[in-house]
């Protein structure tokens, strides 16, 4: 997780949302809001490849890939 590339991409879409006066939520909550959705949703994707680093260790009488790609695909759901 790099958080200074989620803080860019924070202020980013801060940036076009107020730009495009969708909504009346100043620039600073827009950031924080989507900074911590973006810090989540890192979090989880390192927490699945942690239960993927797993899937090798343990013996699945080789299915350890399968399971691996079935972790994965949770991210993508």
């Amino acid at each position: 997780m790099n958080i200074i590339e989620l803080t860019k991409q924070a202020e980013e879409y801060a940036n076009n949302v107020v730009q495009s006066n969708d909504n009346d939520y100043p620039w600073g909550f827009l950031r924080y809001q989507k900074f911590a959705a973006l810090v989540e949703a890192a979090a989880r994707a390192d927490e699945r490849e942690a239960c993927v680093k797993l899937m090798f260790i343990i013996d699945l009488g080789g299915h350890e890939e399968k399971a691996a790609n079935t972790i994965r695909a949770r991210g993508t759901t």
